[in-house]
């Protein structure tokens, strides 16, 4: 999937998605779960998903509807809430979100 980065602003979630896999920390992660967490983090960031959502309208129930959309798909579901949650923890120590937008969202078993 390509980035139209025209529609990427920069309070947008997509970048901080982007500012996360380009940190320290995201590398430091092995190399499949760069892949795995990348690949996840690249589709919640595209357009038509949570990427264009500023960060202060960005709110649990949203990533819900994200986690559902990839239903059927637990194991997906799964990899991209565990990779979310840790966009969540880093951002929010960095104030670039102000609130959590995990809490309580959950997938398939």
């Amino acid at each position: 999937m390509a980035r139209d980065k025209r529609h990427i602003r920069g309070d947008s979630f997509a970048a901080v998605i982007r500012a996360f896999m380009s940190s320290p920390r995201f590398q430091s992660y092995s190399p499949a779960t760069r892949e795995v967490w990348g690949r996840e983090l690249r589709l919640a960031e595209h357009p038509d998903a949570l990427g264009p959502i500023t960060v202060d309208v960005l709110r649990p129930s949203l990533v819900q509807a994200f986690i559902d959309g990839l239903a059927g798909r637990p194991g997906k579901q799964a990899a991209a809430l565990a990779a979310l949650r840790q966009v969540e923890r880093w951002a929010l120590v960095r104030d670039l979100i102000t609130h959590p937008i995990t809490l309580g969202v959950e997938h398939e078993h």
